[in-house]
């Protein structure tokens, strides 16, 4: 099935993201519950959704994997050999990057050439009510995140998916109508440099391209994640307003009216 679905010129990760992902999964990442989120993930939405995106998802020099800091705590079991001994099988120069926010810590692993990042793997934590600092420690994957608000709602009740790589590889992303809702959010954040713009673009690309296939095969449940996020008070309303203005007309106006009448 999935050399069909590769034959057949469905999305699919780059061939370093792949075999990252392939060991990471033999190391136990995704059986701790961690996630994989970003462009990664939406590549896995096409195959799951049964469509076939237009080229909305680009392409991506680094990955993402986020869990719950609850999570990483509770489980009685860590990944084999920690992240950095796993990243260097795939490829041997894998270094960790200090954090910006303490040295001793790092929550970025990259491969640098003439002191440029080719590849990179981000670690992420949600961050959840007052603020206290920018990282912390995820006891399962032997490893440093950093904190970041909003991602809590992304990998909530996450699912099962397969990287199209090799044989298949088993992973687990965020819900595709949440996927949608966050990028939406995390688009208004993206404002500050033609970089940024240029993500954000891509955020409300993708959020589109999935809004527009769940509004006829799963309304209910974009439903519910849209109320969900407008519930959570004025700052996330105003941030999901703002991203669904940027949708095209219909869209805009379909989407905007799933929200419940007060």
């Amino acid at each position: 099935m999935v050399r069909a679905l590769r034959n057949a010129r469905v999305s699919a990760p780059d061939a370093m993201s792949g075999k990252i992902l392939s060991a990471l999964s033999d190391a136990g990442v995704f059986r701790l519950r961690a996630v994989v989120i970003g462009t990664v993930a939406f590549q896995i939405y096409g195959p799951l959704l049964g469509v076939r995106f237009a080229n909305t998802a680009g392409q991506t020099g680094d990955l993402d994997l986020a869990q719950f800091h609850l999570i990483s705590v509770s489980v009685d079991d860590q990944v084999e050999d920690g992240l950095l001994a796993t990243l260097k099988k795939v490829d041997s120069r894998f270094e960790a990057i200090p954090s910006p926010f303490d040295r001793r810590k790092a929550m970025r692993y990259a491969i640098r050439v003439g002191g440029q990042e080719q590849f990179a793997v981000d670690i992420l934590c949600p961050l959840r009510g007052p603020d206290r600092g920018s990282i912390t420690t995820l006891k399962a994957l032997q490893g440093d995140a950093q904190l970041l608000r909003y991602l809590d709602f992304l990998i909530y009740g996450e699912i099962n998916g397969v990287i199209l790589h090799g044989l298949g590889v088993p992973v687990n992303v965020p819900r595709p109508e949440r996927y949608a809702i966050h990028k939406l959010i995390v688009s208004r954040m993206r404002i500050n440099s033609a970089e940024s713009q240029a993500k954000a673009r891509k955020d409300v690309a993708q959020a589109g391209a999935l809004i527009e296939v769940l509004l006829e095969d799963r309304p209910y449940e974009l439903q519910e994640a849209w109320n969900e996020a407008i519930g959570r008070g004025p700052k996330w309303e105003e941030k999901l307003m703002q991203g669904a203005r940027l949708l095209n007309g219909d869209l805009q106006t379909r989407l905007i009216g799933l929200t419940e009448a007060s």
